[in-house]
C-alpha cells in the first residue's frame, strides 16, 4: 500500500492538477516555520503559535484541492484565524498589527481560491468543446 495514494488525486498524489498553486498557497506555512526555527522556540508563546501554524497548514492544503471537505475545512480554518487575529491584535505590543496581517493572509487565500475556481472553468470549458 503506497502512502501517497489517494482515490481522489488529493494533495499528496502525483496526478495532482494545481501543484504549483498549492506550493504558492503553503508559502505562509512554510515562512511561519522559518520564523520560528530562525528566532528560537524559547520565544513564543505556543498556546497561539500552535493553531495559526495548523490553520495555515490547513488552508495552504484545502484551497487548491478538488475536495469539498479539504475546501470547507481551508474557509473555516482562514476564517478562525482571521477572528482570532482581531482578539489578538488588540492585545498585541504593536496594536493591531497581527490583524492586519491576518486579513492580508485572508485575501491572498481568497486571491488562491479563485484562481483555481477560474482554471477549473478553463479546463471544464476547454474538454466540451
Amino acid at each position: 500500500m503506497n502512502i501517497l495514494y489517494s482515490k481522489e488525486k488529493g494533495f499528496l498524489n502525483a496526478e495532482h492538477r494545481y501543484k504549483g498553486l498549492t506550493i504558492v498557497s503553503l508559502l505562509p506555512f512554510v515562512l511561519k516555520t522559518m520564523f520560528i526555527l530562525a528566532t528560537g522556540i524559547d520565544s513564543f508563546a505556543w498556546y497561539i503559535t500552535i493553531p495559526i501554524w495548523i490553520s495555515l497548514l490547513v488552508s495552504g492544503i484545502g484551497f487548491p484541492s478538488d475536495n469539498k471537505k479539504w475546501n470547507i475545512a481551508a474557509w473555516i480554518s482562514t476564517l478562525m484565524l482571521a477572528i482570532a487575529s482581531i482578539v489578538i491584535g488588540y492585545y498585541d505590543y504593536f496594536q493591531w498589527a497581527s490583524t492586519k496581517l491576518c486579513f492580508g493572509l485572508l485575501i491572498f487565500f481568497t486571491i488562491i481560491f479563485i484562481i483555481k475556481r477560474f482554471l477549473d472553468n478553463k479546463n471544464t470549458t476547454t474538454t466540451e468543446i
